[in-house]
């Protein structure tokens, strides 16, 4: 195979060449040594994304709200601009910009069957920015996801300069967030395990050990979780307090981990729970799919995360959990003791860096007079984990996809009056504290005279947040991604549009761009479109300033030109903002 080569010369720019170069892909072969050769990560194959040592502000896996953390995040000294390099050969196989997520972002495809990302970067270099910015003015669209195969992406050599690190999307402060994936199966895979230059020595530290009785289960003569107190000696984490246990009980474990140089707290690499010296639960963060990341809420003690913002990591399965972190269980993690012997607990806990914990106690066991495990209970109105669960009554209709539970609830609803300027009562859908993996749908029933609104109705929560909906027969539907609180209310106020650096006659020639905040009250803004002398304009939107940006090019020559912004938000109300301004 062979193409065409095609140079985009950088000289004077302190940039490299690129080229379009015909690359082999399908050869898996992983260059250098391997950290495991079970797992087959070469650990000399990748260079450093950045030229400053590595201090991490996040780690693989680490639990963030709603996902685990698909990467690594790497601290920029709180400053935006470190050039930013292609960690080995391959080519630009996909250009992303968003005004959330990952903002601006690069992917890419190597050789050896794996990708890189580079994440919330500020720009990017000449060759990539150039091509970015003419896909964005031929889809006349911001945010572009443009992919490209080895015979259309820009070809890189290891330690090409590619952008520079930012702090755009959703990113809380300026650092790189940075990740490696497989380019077959597309799982985000642990950054660790490919010989980073990342300093740790560290152990994790444990900051709570909390067992659950499970349907008749006791711990210290309770049927309510219980937090045990720890001691440490020489590294060695113990319990403070005899522990009495009989039927069905969990465990769980609030811990973090330090990296050197850093004072953030990271997630671990591995939990492992032991019972008598036999392992019954074992959960690795060696790699995942984007499809189950979701899932960390039944990893999580979610009521808990809910009420205190603890992170207690549960070592114990939901029925409904599918997550592939778990690489060996017995009983799902569970126990089941019925006897008056004294048992051994000892949890393993591991960071990336091999750096061990270890929690070593015991329990003593009780008669169980509950009943057996696997016993069936009998409930009230159950939603099956497994099946699609539905409710209706004549103000509202719940639908819970299958497999959206992870495990079976007893599902609970009731109403109150209707929230002042709604258009109908209010419906509590079961709890907040219930996680969902995918949406449900729910339709609630609108008043009367809602009816002359009905193209501008929408759901929101018990915070007035939206959660879009639709108009349908006297209904309003929409899919609510958590249970709680609900009822419709009307948006009919069109979205702000608040000029920063320009306004109507204008002289902009010691402007470099027009600045513009925009927002909206309640359902969001749907699409914006900006132009200068009637010609689509490319404006950058900053979702957390909620701020648009036009830096002027050599498409707006010397002289008069005319401004022109449009917002819809997602019932359609509209506004616009016209100025005429001079170069």
């Amino acid at each position: 195979m062979s193409y065409s080569w095609l140079k985009i010369a950088c000289s004077g720019l302190g940039l490299v060449s690129f080229s379009f170069l015909p690359i082999t892909i399908k050869e898996k072969v992983h260059v250098g040594k391997f950290s495991n050769l079970a797992l087959g990560y070469p650990t000399d194959y990748f260079r450093s994304p950045l030229d400053i040592p590595l201090y991490l502000s996040g780690s693989f896996g680490e639990l963030r709200p709603n996902h685990f953390h698909s990467g690594i995040d790497i601290k920029t000294n709180a400053k935006e601009g470190y050039s930013v390099y292609a960690v080995a050969d391959g080519y630009v196989s996909r250009i992303r910009i968003q005004a959330s997520g990952f903002g601006n972002a690069i992917y890419i495809t190597h050789p050896n069957g794996f990708v890189s990302v580079y994440a919330h970067l500020k720009n990017y270099n000449w060759a990539i920015g150039k091509e970015a910015k003419k896909k964005q003015y031929e889809k006349e669209s911001f945010e572009i996801d443009e992919h490209y195969t080895v015979a259309t992406g820009l070809r890189v050599s290891k330690g090409n300069l590619i952008a520079y690190s930012g702090n755009s999307g959703s990113s809380g402060g300026p650092h790189l967030h940075f990740e490696i994936r497989d380019e077959k199966t597309e799982m985000t895979l642990n950054p660790a395990l490919f010989g980073m230059p990342i300093q740790d020595d560290i152990k994790p530290t444990i900051a709570g050990l909390y067992i659950y009785p499970v349907k008749g289960g006791m711990v210290n003569r309770t049927a309510a979780r219980l937090r045990i107190p720890l001691t440490i000696a020489n590294g060695l984490y113990s319990t403070a307090i005899p522990i009495r246990v009989k039927g069905k009980i969990g465990f769980g474990i609030e811990a973090i981990d330090k990296h050197n140089g850093s004072s953030n707290s990271n997630g671990l690499y591995s939990v492992e729970l032991k019972w008598d010296g036999k392992v019954i639960y074992y959960a690795n963060f060696e790699k995942f799919s984007f499809s189950e990341t979701k899932a960390i809420n039944s990893y999580l003690d979610y009521y808990e995360k809910l009420k205190s913002g603890k992170d207690i990591q549960k070592s114990f399965v939901d029925d409904g959990n599918s997550l592939s972190i778990y690489k060996s269980l017995v009983n799902k993690g569970f126990v089941f003791v019925n006897d008056t012997n004294t048992h051994q607990v000892d949890y393993v806990l591991v960071d990336a860096h091999k750096n061990k914990t270890l929690l070593s106690f015991t329990v003593k066991g009780e008669l169980a007079d509950g009943p057996a495990l696997g016993t069936s209970f009998t409930l009230g109105k159950t939603f099956a984990y497994q099946k699609e669960n539905t409710f209706s009554t004549e103000l509202v209709q719940v639908k819970v996809p299958a497999n959206s539970l992870y495990d079976t609830i007893d599902f609970d609803y009731t109403t109150s009056a209707a929230a002042a300027g709604s258009y109908s009562i209010t419906h509590h859908i079961h709890t907040k504290y219930t996680p969902l993996q995918y949406p449900a749908e729910v339709a609630i029933k609108v008043n009367s005279d809602a009816l002359a609104y009905k193209d501008k109705l929408i759901m929101v929560n018990e915070k007035n947040r939206s959660q879009g909906g639709t108009w349908k027969e006297g209904w309003v539907v929409a899919n609510i991604k958590n249970f709680g609180n609900f009822y419709i209310v009307a948006d009919t106020v069109p979205p702000t549009i608040k000029p920063i650096t320009i306004n109507d006659g204008k002289n902009m020639s010691l402007n470099s761009a027009i600045l513009i905040r925009i927002g909206d009250n309640l359902s969001g803004v749907k699409s914006y479109r900006a132009t200068i002398d009637g010609k689509w304009t490319l404006m950058a939107f900053d979702g957390k300033s909620g701020i648009l940006s036009h830096y002027f090019d050599e498409r707006t020559i010397a002289g008069e030109h005319k401004f022109e912004l449009e917002l819809i938000d997602y019932k359609n109300n509209t506004s616009k903002y016209a100025a005429s301004f001079y170069r």
